[in-house]
């Protein structure tokens, strides 16, 4: 006997775009219906990542020095452990706040946390916006 299984999995992926969009962040993520917020940004943005922090409840707040020296094993082991300490869950949001490498960083940690947490990315360079 022979069978066939086809999985099929749908995503959406929602980019926002513009003036104000600082704003419609909090917004954005409650629709997501999390049971908390955790804001990951790249170091040098600590002003701009305290201000959405406070704007969007995070539960809380980890910095990381961007650049390609954050792309390391041991990076994705301690921004998981960072998550776990802060009582992370599945249902959790996690926020990044940087560029492209803080967003690789990021979203592959989230990906494998707990079998995968959503993310949210606030991209601060092009390449990062294009990744």
């Amino acid at each position: 006997m022979e069978r066939s299984f086809e999985f099929v999995q749908r995503a959406t992926t929602r980019i926002v775009i513009g003036q104000g969009v600082e704003a419609r962040l909090g917004p954005a993520i409650q629709a997501l219906h999390p049971d908390g917020i955790v804001l990951v940004h790249d170091a040098s943005l600590d002003a701009m990542a305290q201000r959405i922090a406070a704007s969007i409840g995070a539960r809380g707040v980890l910095a990381v020095g961007g650049g390609e020296a954050c792309k390391r094993v041991d990076m994705v082991d301690n921004l998981a452990r960072e998550l776990s300490r802060l009582g992370a869950t599945r249902g959790t949001a996690l926020v990044v706040l940087g560029g492209g490498t803080l967003t690789d960083l990021a979203g592959f940690t989230g990906s494998i946390f707990m079998r995968g947490i959503r993310c949210v990315f606030c991209p601060t360079t092009t390449l990062a916006i294009c990744d």
